[in-house]
């Protein structure tokens, strides 16, 4: 396994040196935590041409997921998840890490007070 570290200010460079990365050695991605950015982010590689699976702890939302009736009001993303031939969802972790060459975990971390301070609790 190969470690990123933790990315704590996403800027476009960031962004598109972990791409290239995958890009080159990887295939199958898990997103760990498909709410608003984590959805998009696999809708996005996906897109790309990645195999992903996104896991949530709401198995309604999954199933929504999986059967293409989730709607958003976030730009592209109901359009990219109809379009979507290599993306599905789940719950279990396990499967996510059974699946994976990589796998991103995109949990909130709210702001805990003060500037950079983060509550990091979801991650532990």
């Amino acid at each position: 396994a190969i470690e990123l570290g933790f990315i704590s200010r996403l800027d476009s460079s960031s962004v598109q040196v972990v791409f290239e990365w995958c890009r080159n050695t990887m295939h199958r991605v898990s997103i760990v935590g498909i709410g608003r950015l984590g959805l998009r982010t696999a809708l996005c590689l996906e897109k790309k041409g990645f195999d992903v699976l996104g896991v949530d702890i709401f198995p309604g939302y999954v199933d929504s997921l999986n059967k293409k009736t989730f709607k958003s009001d976030e730009p592209f993303v109901t359009d990219y998840l109809s379009a979507s031939k290599n993306f599905r969802a789940t719950t279990s972790i396990d499967e996510a890490l059974e699946f994976s060459d990589v796998v991103f975990i995109l949990v909130d971390t709210p702001s805990a007070g003060g500037e950079h301070v983060y509550d990091h609790s979801k991650v532990s």
